[in-house]
């Protein structure tokens, strides 16, 4: 393994943060560059915050792979290290000026989720940023993260789209009717480790759109902090491939559970 390969990619962020900064809420930061490899929209953003990443990693790793969702797969001299990175995830935050969107970047010795040794999502308006090691815990800021359910109301966060409104328009009154609250910040990675932390009690994605590069540090975190996620065979997925993935996370298996019957029962509606 790489010696200090964890603190390498922890600097890139930052390196890759302070360009981002430089040109956040500015017009040329939303400029469309075109499509990415898997077909969505790539911003001027997002290019700065890729390349400052991979130029970075050219410096200091001496051979390394990547996937990435807007580049795909490269390959630096070597398959390991595999670096799997979004380098903004919340990219329509980004480039309308709403300052909730992240880095996130995840190491790997291996193909699937299970191999990945050490992730990392930072919040770039704020500077937080989130690690997870393999089999030794989560932090946030250096400091470790416990378990912590603040309150007797959850709060959940959701993902929402046109092709899945009916559905999530009935998961919300019935939240509201149990007393949940629900909040809708638009970068996946960021929320799953808000779960991690206890910011947030639950996150939703049902919209069938979120790659393996979207959530592969912040899965890492979850686990490590003792976070539940439905459908843990997400954890033997291979990272290349055009596959899309729904995921339920909470902070406790109850609230896992209470939020699954939610969504069994709406399934049976339709």
């Amino acid at each position: 393994m790489d010696k200090n390969i964890f603190d390498i990619i922890v600097d890139s962020i930052y390196f890759a943060r302070k360009r981002v900064m430089r040109i956040f809420r500015k017009d040329i930061a939303s400029r469309s560059l075109g499509r990415n490899i898997s077909g969505d929209i790539t911003r001027y953003i997002d290019m700065v915050s890729e390349k400052s990443i991979i130029d970075f990693l050219k410096k200091s790793l001496k051979s390394f792979s990547i996937l990435s969702e807007e580049a795909g797969f490269r390959k630096y001299g070597a398959d390991y290290p595999l670096i799997i990175m979004d380098p903004i995830d919340g990219s329509f935050n980004a480039s309308r000026g709403i300052p909730l969107f992240s880095i996130s970047i995840a190491v790997a010795y291996g193909d699937t989720i299970n191999d990945i040794v050490f992730g990392a999502v930072c919040n770039i308006a704020t500077g937080d940023i989130y690690t997870g090691y393999k089999d030794k815990g989560a932090y946030l800021n250096n400091i470790l993260i416990e378990r912590n359910i603040r309150g007797f109301r959850p709060v959940v966060s959701i993902a929402l789209s046109q092709n899945i409104y009916p559905k999530m328009n009935k998961f919300i009154r019935i939240s509201l009717d149990k007393g949940w609250k629900i909040r809708v910040i638009g970068s996946s990675s960021l929320e799953i480790c808000m779960v991690a932390d206890g910011s947030i009690d639950a996150y939703i994605d049902i919209r069938n759109m979120l790659r393996i590069s979207d959530i592969a540090a912040s899965i890492l975190i979850l686990n490590e902090s003792k976070g539940r996620i439905y459908n843990r065979s997400i954890f033997n997925e291979v990272f290349l491939g055009e596959k899309r993935y729904n995921i339920v996370a909470a902070n406790s298996q109850s609230l896992l559970d209470e939020i699954l019957a939610v969504l069994e029962f709406i399934n049976k509606s339709y």
